[in-house]
Parts: C-alpha cells; sequence; structure tokens
C-alpha cells in the first residue's frame, strides 16, 4: 500500500511541471484588406524556430527568431486557452456561423500542427460570432510571443 502511494505521489508531481508544447508546427498568416493591413505569415516549429514571411505595409520581408521553453509553453498554452481543435474550419460567412459581416477586413489563417493533428481555421475578420474573440487573443499571442513587431513595422509609405 505504501509503494502505491508513493507512486500515485510520484505521478502526481509530475503532472505539476510545466509541459512541453505538443505542436510541431504552428503557422499565423494575415492577409490583405482594403487599406494598409500587413501581410505576412509566421511559422514556429516545435524547436523554437520562428521564420517571418513579409509581403506587404510590414518593415521587414524577412526575419528569423528562436523561441525558448517558456516562450513554446505559453505559446501552447494560448492554444489550449483558446481550445482551438474544437473552432470550425472557417468563419467568413453566415453559413459559418457569422451573426454579422461587414467587408473590407482582413482574413487571419492559423494552422497548429501536432503527430496527431493538423488543424487549419480560416477566419475573415469582417465576421462578427460568438468565439471571435478567443480567435483574435490567439492571433494577438501569436504575434506577441514570437515578437513579430521586429518585423512589422509600420513601413515608410
Amino acid at each position: 500500500m505504501k509503494n502505491v502511494f508513493l507512486a500515485l505521489a510520484a505521478l502526481s508531481l509530475g503532472a505539476c511541471a510545466s509541459s512541453p508544447a505538443k505542436f510541431e508546427h504552428i503557422e499565423l498568416a494575415r492577409t490583405a484588406c482594403y487599406g494598409f493591413c500587413p501581410v505576412y505569415q509566421l511559422n514556429v516549429e516545435g524547436d523554437g524556430t520562428v521564420t517571418f514571411k513579409g509581403e506587404r505595409f510590414v518593415g521587414s520581408t524577412d526575419g528569423n527568431a528562436k523561441l525558448d521553453k517558456k516562450a513554446l509553453g505559453e505559446l501552447q498554452k494560448a492554444f489550449d486557452k483558446a481550445d482551438f481543435l474544437t473552432l470550425n474550419n472557417q468563419y467568413r460567412s453566415q453559413k459559418d456561423g457569422c451573426t454579422a459581416v461587414r467587408t473590407d477586413a482582413p482574413s487571419i489563417i492559423i494552422r497548429y500542427r501536432t503527430a496527431e493533428k493538423d488543424k487549419t481555421v480560416r477566419y475573415y475578420t469582417g465576421c462578427q460570432f460568438d468565439g471571435q474573440q478567443r480567435l483574435q487573443d490567439l492571433a494577438t499571442a501569436i504575434d506577441t510571443l514570437t515578437q513579430s513587431s521586429q518585423w512589422v513595422k509600420d513601413p515608410k509609405r
């Protein structure tokens, strides 16, 4: 009985340790709008490698960085908090659950890949729906944790 208790105690202590990132690959893409919206794609690998490809209205067209384990863990938490795997594959029109749709807004495309799952959500930001804040917060977390602002500076126009 004592051995069973010790085994359970050891398992519970292991559960308290910070869990590593579950993902192998994450992508965040922001598309064009009617105006000056930055257009770029960020890729984050499970080892922390970050690549940035800027297309329009950004300060840089290429960038690289490396996330530490803490940032990778925070990124995983952001996906868990957004309950990303339960979201629809797209939010673009009323048939996707939008209660209202305005025009000329950019889209956010987020991809999350693990060894078992590969999910992409396409979110037209002109679509209003109950869970839109989860997606917006997730996109902001990806930008913040990768420090994308170093590449998405307001370019001289």
